[in-house]
């Protein structure tokens, strides 16, 4: 529809969709063009699907080291949806993927004040769904996640250690048990306990992830023998 008519007042909405769509594939040149054609038609109206487009695109630049290029585009996106307060979850994940950047470029004190940013919103946020909510967990998961990684940075071990507990405990909320994305997040944590000299710390995580994948093993055996025809 949109490259047979690319002034059709959807075109800027579809090509949002394919751009985060591909960049979520790992796709990021097919989500690269997709978010440029989507500034391009939004160029007139900056809302939303604006500054989605804008993140894409900065994210695509981040995957490429561009991180000067990627800033401002994140800064441009924050500004709009900081007028939208219906975007609050797209707000938090701009402004974390801003304090990223600062804590790849050794800027943990911005870093910071970026993620406490992040749970000042959520904080200011009602949920109003059970979908909305955990979006919301998720959210102060990678916020609490981001600031234990910023804590350890600075050699601040137990403040790192506190907020690497937590953000745990919000993935659990937001995802459940023996998720991919809880998984993920918990290699990430034992990781930065790692790095920080936390060796303890770390395999209490990891031996944590292995109860979830051990139970989600023994919840598909069972599954088998309810399957499973009886002897007679």
């Amino acid at each position: 529809l949109v490259e047979d008519d690319p002034k059709h007042p959807h075109a800027g909405a579809c090509h949002r969709t394919l751009a985060t769509a591909h960049h979520a594939a790992g796709n990021l040149e097919r989500a690269a063009l997709h978010a440029d054609r989507c500034l391009e038609a939004h160029a007139s109206i900056r809302g939303a699907d604006y500054a989605v487009a804008l993140h894409v695109r900065a994210l695509a630049y981040l995957e490429e080291g561009s991180l000067k290029v990627a800033m401002p585009l994140l800064e441009e996106a924050a500004a709009i949806f900081e007028t939208l307060p219906e975007h609050h979850y797209a707000l938090g994940a701009v402004l974390s993927t801003m304090a990223e950047i600062c804590l790849e470029t050794g800027d943990s004190e911005t870093a910071l004040a970026l993620y406490q940013r992040v749970l000042a919103d959520v904080e200011a946020t009602a949920p109003e769904s059970e979908q909305h909510a955990s979006l919301m967990n998720a959210v102060t998961g990678q916020a609490f996640l981001g600031l234990g990684s910023a804590y350890a940075q600075r050699d601040e071990r137990d403040k790192a250690k506190d907020y690497l507990a937590r953000a745990v405990e919000f993935f659990e909320a937001a995802h459940g048990l023996g998720h991919p994305e809880l998984h993920a997040m918990v290699e990430q944590i034992a990781a930065i306990y790692r790095a920080i000299g936390e060796e303890e710390a770390a395999l209490a995580v990891e031996m944590e992830k292995g109860a979830l994948e051990l139970n989600e093993v023994d919840d598909l055996d069972e599954d088998d023998d309810l399957d499973r025809p009886l002897d007679d």
